[in-house]
């Protein structure tokens, strides 16, 4: 979005425009229930901005790649794995 990107070209570490960009994302998430790490630096926790030192802030945003990590964590996840055996259990009981 164009809110992170000038928050990156200005080496401005604000997760707000990273939250915001999410959001226009269309994902459906909880504000409070996701981290936001830029170069693995964690900036944002629980749906509060984590206080930090600004000079190692723009150090971080200095360099030329900027890797953006948004962990989202849920309350409950249900995953079943299975398996579709029909066709053979068919043919080995004929």
């Amino acid at each position: 979005s164009p809110l992170c990107k000038t928050a990156i070209y200005g080496n401005d570490a604000n997760c707000g425009r990273i939250l915001t960009a999410a959001g226009y994302s269309g994902a459906e998430f909880d504000p409070e229930k996701i981290d936001i790490k830029v170069n693995d630096f964690l900036f944002y926790k629980d749906g509060c901005a984590i206080p930090f030192d600004e000079d190692e802030a723009l150090e971080l945003l200095k360099v030329h790649d900027i890797h953006i990590e948004i962990i989202l964590r849920f309350i409950s996840m249900r995953v079943m794995l299975t398996t579709e055996c029909t066709h053979v259990i068919s043919l080995t009981n004929m």
